[in-house]
Protein backbone atom coordinates (compact mmCIF):
# COMPACT_ATOMS: atom_id res chain seq x y z
CA UNK A 1 0.00 0.00 0.00
CA UNK A 2 2.85 2.38 0.83
CA UNK A 3 4.53 1.62 -2.51
CA UNK A 4 1.30 2.35 -4.39
CA UNK A 5 0.90 5.61 -2.48
CA UNK A 6 4.47 6.70 -3.20
CA UNK A 7 4.14 5.82 -6.89
CA UNK A 8 0.96 7.86 -7.01
CA UNK A 9 2.78 10.83 -5.50
CA UNK A 10 5.56 10.49 -8.07
CA UNK A 11 3.02 10.31 -10.92
CA UNK A 12 1.45 13.54 -9.67
CA UNK A 13 4.85 15.22 -9.34
CA UNK A 14 5.76 14.08 -12.85
CA UNK A 15 2.52 15.46 -14.31
CA UNK A 16 3.26 18.87 -12.78
CA UNK A 17 6.70 18.97 -14.39
CA UNK A 18 5.21 17.91 -17.72
CA UNK A 19 2.89 20.93 -17.43
CA UNK A 20 5.94 23.15 -16.90
CA UNK A 21 7.61 21.50 -19.91
CA UNK A 22 4.53 22.39 -21.99
CA UNK A 23 4.69 26.01 -20.78
CA UNK A 24 8.36 26.20 -21.70
CA UNK A 25 7.46 24.86 -25.16
CA UNK A 26 4.87 27.60 -25.57
CA UNK A 27 7.26 30.34 -24.44
CA UNK A 28 8.42 32.71 -27.20
CA UNK A 29 11.97 32.54 -25.82
CA UNK A 30 12.12 28.77 -26.39
CA UNK A 31 9.70 28.47 -29.29
CA UNK A 32 10.85 31.07 -31.81
CA UNK A 33 9.45 29.00 -34.72
CA UNK A 34 5.92 28.74 -33.24
CA UNK A 35 6.12 24.96 -33.08
CA UNK A 36 3.59 22.91 -31.16
CA UNK A 37 4.46 19.82 -29.19
CA UNK A 38 2.70 16.69 -28.01
CA UNK A 39 4.00 15.56 -24.63
CA UNK A 40 2.87 12.30 -23.07
CA UNK A 41 3.98 9.81 -20.44
CA UNK A 42 3.97 6.21 -21.61
CA UNK A 43 4.92 2.69 -20.57
CA UNK A 44 6.65 0.19 -22.87
CA UNK A 45 6.38 -3.50 -22.01
CA UNK A 46 9.56 -5.56 -22.20
CA UNK A 47 10.15 -9.28 -21.46
CA UNK A 48 12.06 -10.27 -18.32
CA UNK A 49 13.87 -12.95 -20.34
CA UNK A 50 16.26 -10.31 -21.71
CA UNK A 51 17.74 -9.77 -18.23
CA UNK A 52 20.73 -11.71 -16.85
CA UNK A 53 18.72 -13.45 -14.09
CA UNK A 54 19.54 -16.51 -12.03
CA UNK A 55 18.44 -19.78 -13.62
CA UNK A 56 16.58 -20.72 -10.43
CA UNK A 57 14.50 -17.54 -10.71
CA UNK A 58 13.72 -18.13 -14.39
CA UNK A 59 12.80 -21.80 -13.75
CA UNK A 60 10.59 -20.80 -10.82
CA UNK A 61 8.45 -18.75 -13.19
CA UNK A 62 7.76 -21.81 -15.36
CA UNK A 63 6.12 -20.99 -18.68
CA UNK A 64 4.80 -17.67 -17.38
CA UNK A 65 7.21 -14.91 -18.27
CA UNK A 66 7.14 -11.86 -16.07
CA UNK A 67 6.28 -8.71 -18.00
CA UNK A 68 8.17 -5.56 -17.12
CA UNK A 69 7.76 -2.03 -18.39
CA UNK A 70 9.93 1.03 -18.91
CA UNK A 71 8.29 4.39 -18.23
CA UNK A 72 9.17 7.40 -20.36
CA UNK A 73 8.19 10.89 -21.42
CA UNK A 74 7.64 11.21 -25.17
CA UNK A 75 7.79 14.59 -26.91
CA UNK A 76 6.91 15.00 -30.57
CA UNK A 77 7.18 18.26 -32.48
CA UNK A 78 4.08 18.68 -34.59
CA UNK A 79 4.78 19.72 -38.17
CA UNK A 80 3.04 22.83 -39.47
CA UNK A 81 0.39 21.61 -41.87
CA UNK A 82 -2.42 24.10 -41.46
CA UNK A 83 -3.12 26.36 -44.40
CA UNK A 84 -2.45 29.48 -42.40
CA UNK A 85 0.77 28.22 -40.90
CA UNK A 86 4.13 29.24 -42.27
CA UNK A 87 6.13 26.55 -43.97
CA UNK A 88 8.32 24.65 -41.52
CA UNK A 89 11.84 25.41 -42.72
CA UNK A 90 13.57 24.13 -39.58
CA UNK A 91 16.61 22.01 -40.32
CA UNK A 92 16.19 19.11 -37.94
CA UNK A 93 17.22 15.58 -37.18
CA UNK A 94 14.80 12.81 -38.03
CA UNK A 95 16.74 10.51 -35.71
CA UNK A 96 15.06 10.40 -32.29
CA UNK A 97 16.92 11.58 -29.21
CA UNK A 98 16.87 9.21 -26.22
CA UNK A 99 17.78 10.64 -22.80
CA UNK A 100 19.00 8.55 -19.85
CA UNK A 101 19.02 10.06 -16.36
CA UNK A 102 21.62 9.76 -13.62
CA UNK A 103 21.70 8.06 -10.23
CA UNK A 104 18.57 8.59 -8.09
CA UNK A 105 17.20 10.80 -10.90
CA UNK A 106 14.35 10.31 -13.36
CA UNK A 107 13.04 11.13 -16.82
CA UNK A 108 11.67 14.54 -15.84
CA UNK A 109 15.04 15.85 -14.70
CA UNK A 110 15.08 16.93 -18.37
CA UNK A 111 11.72 18.76 -18.19
CA UNK A 112 13.35 22.14 -19.00
CA UNK A 113 15.00 20.67 -22.09
CA UNK A 114 12.27 18.60 -23.73
CA UNK A 115 10.69 21.30 -25.92
CA UNK A 116 13.98 22.99 -26.81
CA UNK A 117 15.53 19.69 -27.91
CA UNK A 118 12.36 18.60 -29.74
CA UNK A 119 12.67 21.78 -31.78
CA UNK A 120 15.65 20.13 -33.44
CA UNK A 121 15.21 16.38 -33.01
CA UNK A 122 11.42 16.34 -33.64
CA UNK A 123 11.10 13.29 -31.35
CA UNK A 124 12.56 13.04 -27.85
CA UNK A 125 12.24 10.13 -25.43
CA UNK A 126 13.29 10.63 -21.80
CA UNK A 127 13.36 7.33 -19.90
CA UNK A 128 13.06 6.12 -16.35
CA UNK A 129 15.65 3.37 -16.65
CA UNK A 130 14.61 -0.09 -15.50
CA UNK A 131 14.60 -0.23 -11.70
CA UNK A 132 14.26 3.55 -11.43
CA UNK A 133 11.40 6.02 -11.08
CA UNK A 134 8.09 4.74 -12.47
CA UNK A 135 9.63 1.85 -14.41
CA UNK A 136 9.37 -1.73 -13.13
CA UNK A 137 11.62 -2.68 -10.26
CA UNK A 138 12.69 -6.32 -10.61
CA UNK A 139 14.56 -7.69 -7.61
CA UNK A 140 18.24 -6.88 -8.11
CA UNK A 141 19.15 -9.89 -5.96
CA UNK A 142 17.86 -12.08 -8.80
CA UNK A 143 20.75 -11.11 -11.08
CA UNK A 144 22.98 -14.11 -11.77
CA UNK A 145 26.02 -12.50 -10.13
CA UNK A 146 27.41 -9.17 -8.86
CA UNK A 147 29.87 -8.59 -11.70
CA UNK A 148 30.25 -5.33 -13.60
CA UNK A 149 29.30 -7.11 -16.83
CA UNK A 150 26.05 -8.50 -15.41
CA UNK A 151 25.11 -5.18 -13.82
CA UNK A 152 25.68 -3.34 -17.10
CA UNK A 153 23.71 -6.02 -18.94
CA UNK A 154 20.65 -5.35 -16.73
CA UNK A 155 20.42 -1.79 -18.10
CA UNK A 156 21.81 -2.42 -21.58
CA UNK A 157 19.49 -5.31 -22.47
CA UNK A 158 16.42 -3.61 -21.03
CA UNK A 159 17.21 -0.49 -23.09
CA UNK A 160 17.66 -2.61 -26.20
CA UNK A 161 14.31 -4.33 -25.57
CA UNK A 162 12.68 -0.90 -25.15
CA UNK A 163 14.23 0.29 -28.44
CA UNK A 164 13.03 -2.79 -30.28
CA UNK A 165 9.49 -2.48 -28.89
CA UNK A 166 9.33 1.14 -30.04
CA UNK A 167 10.63 0.29 -33.55
CA UNK A 168 13.51 2.74 -33.34
CA UNK A 169 16.04 1.81 -36.00
CA UNK A 170 18.72 4.23 -34.82
CA UNK A 171 18.94 6.88 -32.10
CA UNK A 172 21.02 9.69 -30.75
CA UNK A 173 21.74 8.39 -27.26
CA UNK A 174 22.45 10.90 -24.48
CA UNK A 175 23.11 9.96 -20.86
CA UNK A 176 23.69 12.02 -17.74
CA UNK A 177 26.10 10.88 -15.01
CA UNK A 178 25.40 7.16 -14.39
CA UNK A 179 23.11 7.25 -17.42
CA UNK A 180 26.15 8.35 -19.42
CA UNK A 181 28.07 5.32 -18.20
CA UNK A 182 25.24 3.01 -19.27
CA UNK A 183 24.93 4.80 -22.62
CA UNK A 184 28.58 3.93 -23.29
CA UNK A 185 28.00 0.30 -22.30
CA UNK A 186 24.97 0.16 -24.64
CA UNK A 187 26.94 1.71 -27.51
CA UNK A 188 29.65 -0.88 -26.96
CA UNK A 189 27.15 -3.74 -27.36
CA UNK A 190 24.84 -2.21 -30.00
CA UNK A 191 26.87 0.36 -31.99
CA UNK A 192 24.69 -0.05 -35.08
CA UNK A 193 21.75 1.39 -33.12
CA UNK A 194 23.55 4.59 -32.10
CA UNK A 195 24.01 7.43 -34.57
CA UNK A 196 25.71 9.72 -32.05
CA UNK A 197 26.62 9.34 -28.39
CA UNK A 198 26.29 12.39 -26.12
CA UNK A 199 27.73 12.12 -22.61
CA UNK A 200 26.41 14.65 -20.10
CA UNK A 201 28.83 14.95 -17.20
CA UNK A 202 29.23 11.15 -17.33
CA UNK A 203 30.33 8.96 -14.43
CA UNK A 204 33.08 6.39 -14.57
CA UNK A 205 35.40 7.90 -17.17
CA UNK A 206 38.75 8.34 -15.44
CA UNK A 207 41.17 6.15 -13.57
CA UNK A 208 42.13 7.18 -10.05
CA UNK A 209 44.70 9.99 -10.11
CA UNK A 210 46.42 9.85 -6.74
CA UNK A 211 47.72 13.44 -6.93
CA UNK A 212 44.28 14.86 -7.78
CA UNK A 213 42.61 12.80 -5.08
CA UNK A 214 45.11 14.06 -2.50
CA UNK A 215 44.48 17.61 -3.70
CA UNK A 216 40.74 17.01 -3.31
CA UNK A 217 41.20 15.75 0.25
CA UNK A 218 43.58 18.55 1.23
CA UNK A 219 41.03 21.15 0.08
CA UNK A 220 38.56 19.85 2.69
CA UNK A 221 38.38 20.69 6.39
CA UNK A 222 39.15 17.95 8.89
CA UNK A 223 35.44 17.72 9.65
CA UNK A 224 34.47 17.23 6.02
CA UNK A 225 37.26 14.74 5.55
CA UNK A 226 35.98 12.76 8.52
CA UNK A 227 32.44 12.78 7.16
CA UNK A 228 33.71 11.60 3.76
CA UNK A 229 35.57 8.72 5.38
CA UNK A 230 32.42 7.62 7.22
CA UNK A 231 30.33 7.89 4.05
CA UNK A 232 32.89 5.84 2.08
CA UNK A 233 32.92 3.16 4.79
CA UNK A 234 29.12 2.94 4.73
CA UNK A 235 29.17 2.77 0.94
CA UNK A 236 31.76 -0.02 0.95
CA UNK A 237 29.54 -1.90 3.40
CA UNK A 238 26.76 -1.85 0.81
CA UNK A 239 24.49 0.92 2.07
CA UNK A 240 23.31 3.18 -0.76
CA UNK A 241 22.85 6.96 -0.53
CA UNK A 242 19.18 6.33 -1.36
CA UNK A 243 18.78 4.01 1.62
CA UNK A 244 20.24 6.66 3.91
CA UNK A 245 17.88 9.26 2.46
CA UNK A 246 14.85 7.05 3.04
CA UNK A 247 15.89 6.37 6.62
CA UNK A 248 15.10 9.94 7.71
CA UNK A 249 11.64 11.37 8.31
CA UNK A 250 9.63 12.83 5.44
CA UNK A 251 9.86 16.27 7.03
CA UNK A 252 13.65 16.17 7.13
CA UNK A 253 13.97 14.55 3.70
CA UNK A 254 11.77 17.18 2.07
CA UNK A 255 13.66 19.93 3.88
CA UNK A 256 16.97 18.66 2.49
CA UNK A 257 15.62 18.51 -1.06
CA UNK A 258 13.89 21.90 -0.89
CA UNK A 259 17.06 23.53 0.46
CA UNK A 260 19.08 21.96 -2.33
CA UNK A 261 16.69 23.17 -5.05
CA UNK A 262 16.29 26.70 -3.64
CA UNK A 263 20.05 26.97 -3.14
CA UNK A 264 21.96 25.11 -5.83
CA UNK A 265 19.34 25.18 -8.60
CA UNK A 266 17.86 28.65 -8.06
CA UNK A 267 20.03 30.18 -10.81
CA UNK A 268 18.32 28.01 -13.42
CA UNK A 269 14.90 27.75 -11.74
CA UNK A 270 13.81 31.15 -10.47
CA UNK A 271 10.05 30.72 -9.98
CA UNK A 272 9.34 29.53 -6.41
CA UNK A 273 6.34 27.41 -7.41
CA UNK A 274 8.42 25.72 -10.09
CA UNK A 275 11.16 25.13 -7.52
CA UNK A 276 8.59 23.41 -5.31
CA UNK A 277 7.41 21.24 -8.22
CA UNK A 278 11.01 20.19 -8.88
CA UNK A 279 11.61 19.51 -5.18
CA UNK A 280 8.48 17.34 -5.03
CA UNK A 281 9.66 15.31 -8.02
CA UNK A 282 13.17 14.91 -6.62
CA UNK A 283 11.85 13.84 -3.23
CA UNK A 284 9.25 11.41 -4.61
CA UNK A 285 11.82 9.86 -7.00
CA UNK A 286 14.31 9.32 -4.18
CA UNK A 287 11.68 8.02 -1.77
CA UNK A 288 10.70 4.98 -3.83
CA UNK A 289 12.37 1.68 -2.82
CA UNK A 290 15.83 1.41 -4.33
CA UNK A 291 16.21 -1.13 -7.13
CA UNK A 292 18.44 0.33 -9.83
CA UNK A 293 20.42 2.24 -7.23
CA UNK A 294 21.96 -1.04 -6.04
CA UNK A 295 23.98 -1.00 -9.26
CA UNK A 296 26.06 1.91 -7.96
CA UNK A 297 28.59 0.00 -5.84
CA UNK A 298 28.92 -2.67 -8.53
CA UNK A 299 29.95 -0.01 -11.05
CA UNK A 300 31.80 2.62 -8.98
CA UNK A 301 34.14 2.41 -6.00
CA UNK A 302 33.68 4.68 -2.97
CA UNK A 303 36.09 7.14 -4.63
CA UNK A 304 33.55 7.39 -7.55
CA UNK A 305 36.10 5.71 -9.87
CA UNK A 306 34.63 2.98 -12.08
CA UNK A 307 35.78 -0.60 -11.61
CA UNK A 308 36.28 -0.64 -15.41
CA UNK A 309 37.03 2.99 -16.35
CA UNK A 310 35.48 4.11 -19.61
CA UNK A 311 38.59 6.00 -20.68
CA UNK A 312 39.88 2.68 -22.04
CA UNK A 313 36.58 1.59 -23.60
CA UNK A 314 35.39 4.69 -25.49
CA UNK A 315 38.35 4.74 -27.97
CA UNK A 316 37.28 1.27 -29.12
CA UNK A 317 33.63 2.15 -29.73
CA UNK A 318 32.28 1.66 -33.25
CA UNK A 319 30.04 4.72 -32.88
CA UNK A 320 31.19 7.50 -35.27
CA UNK A 321 30.93 10.50 -32.92
CA UNK A 322 31.04 11.03 -29.17
CA UNK A 323 30.47 14.38 -27.44
CA UNK A 324 31.01 15.33 -23.80
CA UNK A 325 29.20 18.17 -22.01
CA UNK A 326 30.27 19.43 -18.57
CA UNK A 327 29.32 22.36 -16.37
CA UNK A 328 32.01 24.95 -15.65
CA UNK A 329 31.64 24.23 -11.90
CA UNK A 330 30.96 20.51 -12.35
CA UNK A 331 32.28 18.19 -9.69
CA UNK A 332 32.63 15.60 -12.45
CA UNK A 333 36.07 16.35 -13.91
CA UNK A 334 36.03 17.67 -17.49
CA UNK A 335 39.57 16.33 -17.92
CA UNK A 336 38.03 12.88 -18.21
CA UNK A 337 36.42 13.90 -21.49
CA UNK A 338 39.55 15.73 -22.64
CA UNK A 339 41.74 12.69 -21.90
CA UNK A 340 39.37 10.49 -23.94
CA UNK A 341 39.56 12.98 -26.81
CA UNK A 342 43.36 12.89 -26.72
CA UNK A 343 43.39 9.09 -26.66
CA UNK A 344 41.08 8.90 -29.66
CA UNK A 345 43.14 11.44 -31.62
CA UNK A 346 46.30 9.49 -30.84
CA UNK A 347 44.65 6.26 -31.97
CA UNK A 348 43.60 7.91 -35.24
CA UNK A 349 47.19 9.06 -35.82
CA UNK A 350 48.38 5.49 -35.28
CA UNK A 351 45.70 4.26 -37.70
CA UNK A 352 46.95 6.61 -40.41
CA UNK A 353 50.39 5.02 -40.32
CA UNK A 354 49.18 1.44 -39.96
CA UNK A 355 47.93 -1.08 -42.50
CA UNK A 356 45.31 -2.21 -39.96
CA UNK A 357 42.67 0.41 -39.22
CA UNK A 358 40.45 0.00 -36.17
CA UNK A 359 37.27 2.09 -35.73
CA UNK A 360 37.80 5.16 -33.56
CA UNK A 361 35.13 7.73 -32.73
CA UNK A 362 35.58 11.46 -33.29
CA UNK A 363 35.30 13.23 -29.93
CA UNK A 364 34.30 16.76 -28.97
CA UNK A 365 34.15 18.32 -25.51
CA UNK A 366 31.93 21.25 -24.54
CA UNK A 367 31.67 23.27 -21.34
CA UNK A 368 28.44 24.92 -20.15
CA UNK A 369 28.86 28.13 -18.17
CA UNK A 370 27.07 28.85 -14.89
CA UNK A 371 26.36 25.16 -14.39
CA UNK A 372 27.43 22.30 -12.19
CA UNK A 373 26.68 18.58 -12.41
CA UNK A 374 22.94 19.13 -13.06
CA UNK A 375 23.79 21.26 -16.08
CA UNK A 376 20.45 20.55 -17.82
CA UNK A 377 18.62 22.31 -14.98
CA UNK A 378 21.18 24.97 -14.07
CA UNK A 379 21.60 26.41 -17.59
CA UNK A 380 18.97 24.73 -19.75
CA UNK A 381 19.30 27.01 -22.80
CA UNK A 382 23.05 26.56 -23.17
CA UNK A 383 22.67 22.87 -22.39
CA UNK A 384 20.16 22.50 -25.25
CA UNK A 385 22.46 24.42 -27.59
CA UNK A 386 25.34 22.18 -26.56
CA UNK A 387 23.45 18.99 -27.36
CA UNK A 388 22.26 20.40 -30.71
CA UNK A 389 25.78 21.58 -31.62
CA UNK A 390 27.21 18.19 -30.69
CA UNK A 391 24.72 16.56 -33.07
CA UNK A 392 25.48 18.76 -36.06
CA UNK A 393 22.76 21.36 -35.60
CA UNK A 394 25.03 24.40 -35.48
CA UNK A 395 23.05 26.14 -38.24
CA UNK A 396 20.04 26.20 -35.93
CA UNK A 397 21.85 28.31 -33.34
CA UNK A 398 22.64 31.97 -33.86
CA UNK A 399 26.35 32.77 -33.66
CA UNK A 400 25.41 35.83 -31.60
CA UNK A 401 23.52 33.78 -29.03
CA UNK A 402 24.72 34.52 -25.49
CA UNK A 403 24.13 30.87 -24.64
CA UNK A 404 26.79 29.12 -26.69
CA UNK A 405 28.85 26.49 -24.89
CA UNK A 406 32.60 26.66 -24.97
CA UNK A 407 34.18 24.08 -27.25
CA UNK A 408 37.36 22.75 -25.66
CA UNK A 409 40.60 22.50 -27.66
CA UNK A 410 42.57 19.68 -25.98
CA UNK A 411 45.88 21.11 -27.22
CA UNK A 412 45.17 24.38 -25.37
CA UNK A 413 43.76 22.87 -22.18
CA UNK A 414 45.89 23.08 -19.06
CA UNK A 415 45.17 21.02 -16.00
CA UNK A 416 44.24 23.05 -12.92
CA UNK A 417 45.74 21.40 -9.82
CA UNK A 418 43.63 23.67 -7.57
CA UNK A 419 40.30 22.80 -9.20
CA UNK A 420 38.93 21.06 -6.12
CA UNK A 421 39.73 24.04 -3.90
CA UNK A 422 38.13 26.40 -6.45
CA UNK A 423 34.96 24.34 -6.58
CA UNK A 424 34.75 24.02 -2.79
CA UNK A 425 35.16 27.78 -2.33
CA UNK A 426 32.42 28.43 -4.88
CA UNK A 427 30.08 26.06 -3.03
CA UNK A 428 30.94 27.70 0.30
CA UNK A 429 30.23 31.15 -1.16
CA UNK A 430 26.84 29.94 -2.41
CA UNK A 431 26.02 28.58 1.04
CA UNK A 432 27.11 31.86 2.68
CA UNK A 433 24.88 33.88 0.31
CA UNK A 434 21.96 31.60 1.06
CA UNK A 435 22.48 31.90 4.83
CA UNK A 436 22.76 35.70 4.61
CA UNK A 437 19.61 35.90 2.48
CA UNK A 438 17.68 33.73 4.96
CA UNK A 439 18.80 35.76 7.96
CA UNK A 440 17.95 39.04 6.22
CA UNK A 441 14.49 37.78 5.32
CA UNK A 442 13.78 36.75 8.91
CA UNK A 443 14.66 40.18 10.32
Amino acid sequence: AMLVTNRGKLLLAESRLLEYAQKIGQSTDTNKDNNTYTMTAMDTEIPSSVLPLKKSYQQGKGDTEEKLFIHSALVIRNEKKSKGDAEDTTTSSSTPLVLLHGYMNGALYFYKNLAGLAGYFTTVHSLDMLGCGLSSGPDFRMLKDRSVQTTESFFVESLEAWRSQNNIEKMVLAGHSMGGYMAIAYSEKYPNRVEKLVLLSPAGIQELNEDKYKSFLSSMSWTRRGVLKVVQSIYDYGVTPGALFRSVSETRGRSWVESYVSGRLSHGIKDTQEQQAVADYLYCSSNLPGIGEHALSRILSSTTIAHTPMIHRIPNLKVPTVAFLYGDSDWMDIEGGIDVQRKCEEKKRQNSSSSTITPTPSVEVYQIKDAGHLLMLENSEEFNNGVILACGGGNEISASSPSLPRKIDPSMWKSNPNQWERRRKKEDNEEDKKTLSSSTASQ
